[in-house]
Parts: structure tokens; C-alpha cells; sequence
């Protein structure tokens, strides 16, 4: 079983039309500019396992 890489496309457009396209391509999300840190932070971690433990 292959892994897959995520794509998170970032964009000006917020088309509906352009945004359908892109995911079509293969785009897994995309942000529409401006964003904040937050919103960025949120769509991050849908796609990536984030490690809280930290061993010294």
C-alpha cells in the first residue's frame, strides 16, 4: 500500500469553478488568501499526524 502526499493548494481564486478543477487534478484542499495562522494551522493538521511527545 503506497503512501499518498497531501496537496494543499493556496490560492487567490475563490471560483467555485477553479476550485472544482484543481481538486479534479488531484489538489486534496486548498485556502483561499488572505488567511490566518489559524485556518492554516486547521487544514494542516486534517492531512498531517502531529507528535506532541517529545523525548530529551
Amino acid at each position: 500500500m503506497g503512501a499518498t502526499l497531501p496537496i494543499i493548494m493556496v490560492t487567490t481564486e475563490a471560483q467555485k469553478g477553479q476550485v472544482v478543477a484543481a481538486i479534479q487534478a488531484g489538489v486534496s484542499d486548498y485556502l483561499t488568501k488572505p488567511f490566518d495562522n489559524d485556518v492554516l494551522r486547521a487544514k494542516l493538521e486534517e492531512f498531517v499526524a502531529v507528535q506532541t511527545n517529545y523525548t530529551s
